[in-house]
């Protein structure tokens, strides 16, 4: 799931200042892994589950220019 939103702070003549704030949540699929080998610590058939979840919030700020020569 994502979601977001860009607000322009400022809008001048050459530079448009905008910023912007996106939240997104992932949830990798389980699965699962096994370790069958003598490295293993401590040496043994392990199984282990490798799901993973989680959130992240950005912040961002974007300088966008109008293009430093004007053509009209």
């Amino acid at each position: 799931m994502r979601a977001g939103f860009d607000y322009v702070v400022h809008k001048g003549a050459l530079v448009d200042m905008i910023f912007g704030v996106e939240y997104q949540h992932f949830d990798l699929n389980g699965a699962r892994a096994f370790c069958v080998r003598p490295g293993c610590n401590p040496p043994a058939v392990r199984d282990f589950d490798l799901s993973a979840t989680g959130d992240l919030v950005r912040a961002r700020l974007t300088f966008k220019t109008q293009g430093f020569f004007l053509v009209r």
